[in-house]
């Protein structure tokens, strides 16, 4: 009797090495997506490997700035990853045998591009076969987790950039105000100016340290 079944798997800890982070430029990024790319390729070869069947990839579609990979089985079934972090796998069934074929092949391969330890093994005991009767990883709950993090990334980063300027602000403006008027004779208006533009200059610096930081502190994977 056929039975809808699926497995689906969400990267929370962003932990694979296909999973994809805006970089803090257009040339950034698209170095990011292609390596992004290769190591998705890697992982369905492996996938391909343990489950010793063929795994098609079917295209690509964007939704809401979201890249959307599909993939057919030899046998029966399909599956889709998104890439942008964390990323998310679903994959379905119509019998429980194949999703436990899947599941093994999965759970060899994760193991296989992870290193061993406590972060890996919480994905993977994450990760079962579930039946009609519970709810997958929709199209709308993974976008609303990619959203969340999103705003969570640039809140962060408003943050420190907020700090950098105050502490511009506040340790240095008097500083700065004594020098330029013994210096150069100009007067607390003209350096409150002067303040501004530097402050305006080092703006887009501050930002692209601060996009660094958040991704090797916060969300390192």
């Amino acid at each position: 009797m056929n039975h809808h079944c699926f497995i689906s798997a969400l990267d929370v800890a962003e932990q694979l090495p296909f999973s994809f982070v805006e970089g803090i430029n257009l040339h950034d990024s698209l170095e990011k997506k292609k390596q992004s790319t290769e190591e998705l390729e890697k992982f369905v070869h492996l996938l391909q490997k343990f489950m010793k069947e063929k795994v098609y990839h079917l295209g690509k579609d964007t939704i809401n700035q979201k890249s959307y990979h599909r993939f057919m089985f030899e046998g029966p079934g399909f599956m889709e990853i998104v890439l942008e972090a964390p990323v998310a796998i679903n994959a379905h069934f119509q019998s429980r045998q194949r999703a436990r074929k899947f599941l093994t092949a999965l759970k060899n391969s994760v193991r296989k591009i992870l290193p061993p330890g406590p972060h890996c093994e919480v994905f993977l005991s994450s990760i079962n076969i579930e039946d009609e009767h519970h709810v997958p990883l929709h199209l709308e709950s993974i976008s609303k987790i990619h959203d969340v993090r999103a705003l969570l990334h640039k809140s962060v980063n408003l943050v420190v950039v907020s700090l950098a300027i105050f502490t511009i602000l506040e340790f240095g403006e008097e500083a700065m105000t004594e020098i330029f008027r013994e210096t150069f004779g100009i007067n607390a208006v003209m350096v409150t100016v002067i303040i501004s533009v530097i402050i305006a200059l080092c703006l887009k610096p501050m930002k692209e340290g601060a996009d660094k930081l958040v991704e090797r502190v916060m969300f390192k994977r």
